[in-house]
C-alpha cells in the first residue's frame, strides 16, 4: 500500500475508534506482565562446534585457523533478551549461532540493548559501543516507537542519523535492520488499540524500506513466520518473541548476510 493511502487508513481508524484504543492503552499499561530482560555476560564467544580445541595442546592452533566475525547487537527489549531466560537463547545467543554454524567462524558478539528503548535511545547507546569493530551490526527497535507514535518526520531523521553513524566507522559493515513487528497480531494487545499500532507499526516500516533502498550494505529484514501462532512463537507476556521465534529470526538473519 502506498504510504499516502495508508496514512489514511491509520488516521481514519485511529480517530473512529480513539475513546476505546485510548482507555485499552491505560489499562494495558495497568496489568501487562513485564518480564525481566535476559540473564548472562552481554559479551560473549560462540565458537563452531568443529572448531572448538579439544585440549590445550592445539588451542592456539586452532584459534589460528578459526575465521573471525564480530557481532553487533543493538537495540530495545528483544535485543536485550526478554521473553528468554539466557542472552544465549535470545536473538543474540541466536544470531551468533547461526551464523557460527553457516560461516565455521568464531562469533565475537557484543550486545548493548536495553528493554523500552526507542530509536533515539540506540543513537545515544552507540557511545556504549566502545572499540568493538563490528562486521555485522543488527538492530531491533520500532516497537516502542509506533507504542509512543514518533512521528514518521523524526524517525526518519532518526533512523537516517543511526545508519550514518554506525556506517561511519566502516562503510564495509553490513547493517541489518529488522522490521517493527506486526502489532497487530500480538495477543497481549486488543482490538482496537491493536490495528491502529499495528498500521502505525506499518507505515515506520514503510520510512525505514525507502531510506535502507538508498543506502548500500544495509538490509532490511521482516521475519517470516506467522506472529498468530501464539502459543508457538510469544513469550509467557504475549508480547516478546521466545526463544523458538528467536532461531527463526535468526535463520532469516543469516540468510540476508
Amino acid at each position: 500500500m502506498h504510504i499516502s493511502k495508508l496514512k489514511l487508513k491509520y488516521r481514519l481508524v485511529a480517530f473512529l475508534t480513539s475513546p476505546l484504543w485510548i482507555f485499552q492503552g491505560i489499562r494495558l499499561k495497568k496489568v501487562a506482565v513485564r518480564l525481566p530482560e535476559a540473564a548472562g555476560e552481554r559479551d560473549f564467544v560462540k565458537r563452531n562446534r568443529a572448531e572448538e580445541p579439544q585440549n590445550n595442546d592445539n588451542q592456539d592452533n586452532v584459534h589460528q585457523k578459526t575465521k573471525q566475525l564480530n557481532l553487533l547487537v543493538l537495540g530495545d527489549s528483544v535485543a536485550a533478551g526478554v521473553g528468554c531466560t539466557t542472552i544465549q537463547n535470545a536473538l543474540p545467543g541466536a544470531v551468533a549461532n547461526e551464523l557460527s554454524s553457516r560461516n565455521g567462524a568464531q562469533v565475537n558478539t557484543k550486545v548493548v540493548a536495553t528493554s523500552g528503548f526507542k530509536l533515539n535511545d540506540v543513537i545515544h547507546s552507540l557511545s556504549n559501543v566502545g572499540d568493538f569493530s563490528a562486521d555485522l551490526v543488527v538492530i531491533s527497535v520500532g516497537v516502542n516507537d509506533a507504542k509512543g507514535f514518533t512521528s514518521l518526520s523524526k524517525w526518519q531523521l532518526q533512523l537516517k542519523r543511526l545508519l550514518l553513524t554506525i556506517q561511519n566507522s566502516d562503510e564495509n559493515k553490513q547493517i541489518i535492520l529488522l522490521a517493527t513487528p506486526d502489532l497487530a497480531k500480538f495477543p497481549l494487545i486488543q482490538n482496537p488499540l491493536s490495528s491502529v499500532l499495528g498500521l502505525r507499526a506499518q507505515l515506520l516500516n514503510l520510512v525505514s524500506q525507502f531510506i535502507v533502498s538508498h543506502m548500500d550494505n544495509v538490509h532490511f529484514h521482516r521475519a517470516d513466520f506467522d506472529l498468530s501462532q501464539v502459543n508457538e512463537m510469544f513469550a509467557t507476556d504475549g508480547f516478546h518473541p521466545n526463544s523458538r521465534a528467536c532461531r527463526q529470526i535468526a535463520v532469516g538473519i543469516a540468510d540476508s548476510y
